[in-house]
Formats: structure tokens, sequence, C-alpha cells
């Protein structure tokens, strides 16, 4: 079968370009005839590339490519297209006549434009709420989570140089809360930063061994996300006791899936209380690597949370 994957690149350390490197090998290895479109981490004036001997076609202009997914399709002579990114933003007629989608569902009840999407193609859920979600909306999907490689997230993580503690000056005693989101977003921030900060800053507070490891974009401005130096701040969290990943890294994406392991190991607990997660690939990547978890009990998240505490929401 030939099939078209759209997705962002496997390259990308995004939660969804991580998916699409576990993923496409697999199915490459099953004897399918796999491209990529990739709506992030491939410009378009890159042409035409090979990640691991499988055809990539460029972003465009559309992060959903609704402008060029047809084409790509035709180009790529696909037998089925499968996405795996938000729904919300795709226009079915700009999209082949043979799609499914691996879906992302963060609300309840499930938004109409997702619901109508998923009536018009082979839905995949990625959790079991997902699923259920749209059994409720009188849609049947399969489900297929996402996964993680063990042989790179496990307790005894290897690092490149130094310890992580110790690159970072965190103090060996020091409890260590690990944050991994996406600063994306300010209406509101679905990472919930603001009122992860306001807890952090009344622990930090009366626990003066509490330190935070930020893993993320700190550099953002309204509205593609937060300025989270000036949100520290008026939460009242110590900035002393803050480290984060370097901003160039992080930007140019040298981190690799090793790297974020290592930094798991040397935390104490994993904070994402986001306030929908489709999946919430770092809760799994946390716990592989031993790192307890603490998690919203909503939306996909409490069904990944085997070692860790639920916290209820609004």
């Amino acid at each position: 079968m030939r099939i078209l994957w759209m997705s962002n690149s496997p390259n990308a350390g995004t939660g969804y370009g991580v998916q699409s490197a576990e993923v496409l090998p697999r199915l490459k290895a099953d004897g399918h005839e796999v491209a990529v479109a990739a709506n992030f981490g491939f410009n378009a004036t890159q042409g035409l590339a090979e990640w691991e001997g499988i055809l990539t076609f460029p972003s465009s202009k559309d992060q959903a490519l609704n402008d060029i997914i047809a084409a790509y399709a035709s180009e790529w002579r696909a037998d089925w297209t499968i996405s795996l990114y938000d729904t919300w933003p795709m226009q079915r007629d700009q999209w082949p006549e043979k799609v499914a989608s691996w879906v992302p569902i963060d609300h309840d009840p499930v938004p109409p434009a997702v619901a109508d999407w998923c009536r018009t193609v082979r839905p995949i859920a990625m959790s079991r709420f997902g699923q259920r979600k749209l059994r409720e909306q009188n849609i049947d999907a399969v489900y297929i989570p996402h996964s993680v490689n063990t042989e790179v997230f496990r307790p005894t993580a290897e690092y490149r140089d130094k310890p992580p503690r110790e690159l970072l000056g965190l103090p060996d005693n020091a409890f260590v809360v690990v944050i991994a989101g996406a600063n994306q977003g300010i209406s509101p921030p679905r990472k919930a930063w603001p009122q992860m900060f306001q807890a952090l800053a009344h622990f930090m507070k009366s626990h003066p061994d509490v330190w935070v490891y930020l893993h993320t974009d700190l550099n953002q401005r309204p509205p593609s996300g937060l300025d989270l130096t000036l949100l520290m701040k008026a939460c009242g969290i110590d900035g002393e006791r803050v480290r984060f990943t370097d901003a160039y890294v992080y930007t140019t994406g040298r981190i690799t899936q090793a790297d974020l392991a290592a930094i798991y190991t040397m935390g104490d607990v994993l904070l994402s209380t986001s306030m929908g997660e489709g999946f919430g690939v770092p809760v799994i990547e946390a716990q592989a690597c031993g790192l307890p978890v603490i998690v919203s009990d909503f939306s996909a998240q409490p069904e990944l949370c085997e070692s860790g505490w639920l916290v209820k929401g609004q």
C-alpha cells in the first residue's frame, strides 16, 4: 500500500514528530511505501528530501496543508493519506478521498469541527478518552495509543557530558520539579502555565530545597505564547531556583531524545497539569525513566498516570 503520512517532520522534536519517527519505519518495514507531508520541521524552500530513506514533502503556507495535500497525494499516488495532527483546521473538500486521521481529542464534548471531520474519514483515537467521546457523538474509532522508545527512555538513561544536575548547577540535595511542554497560545494557555507557576511559587516559599527545570521556550510573546520569565516574576517564583533549556539549543532542535531522557532521570517529579491533552507524550516518557508525574484528572492524562498523582480541575 502507498501511504502519505501528514504530520510534523520525523526529525522534529515535537510530540507529533517523535511519534512520526516511531511509526514510519515500522510502516516501511511492514512493506508499505511511505512518504511524508511535513506540516512542520521541514521548510518549503528546502525542496524534497529524505528521512531514513522516506521521501519528505515540505510544509506550505497552510499549517494543515489544505492548499497542497491533494497535490502531494496525487504525486505520490497514495492509496491512503494518514494524518497525525489536530483536525479542526482541516478542510475536507481540499483533502483526498481516502483519509485516516489519528486524532487528538482534548475537549469534552468533542468540538463540532472535529466531530464533523471524523464522520467523513476513518478516525483513530490515540486515547481511551478520545474513543469514548467520539462514540458519544456516534463516531466509531479504533484505539491506537502513542508510544515511547524504552531503549532510550529508561531509569538508567545516559548523558553525553556531565550529569544533568552538575551541568545545570542544581544542588545534589535539591528536589527538582521538571516541566516539559510547548509554550504556545494565550487564550488561555492550554498547558496551564499560570496555574502551575502559582502553585510552584506557593510550594517553593515553604520548601527552600525545591528547584524547577523548564524544558520549553521562555522567549515567546503574545499571541504565540507567554513571556514565562515575566510570568514567573508576577507569580512570585524565586528565579534563582529555576533552570531552563538553552534557548538556542531548544530552538534549533539540538536536544536529542537521549538528552531528554537524561533530564527526566535528573528530576524528582514531572508537573504536567494541562487543561487538556490528546495524549501527552512527556507523561509516558517521564515514567519510563522512573520519574513520577502530577497530571490533571481530565482527558487522556488519567489513563497514562501509572506512577503519580491526579489533580482535580475546575
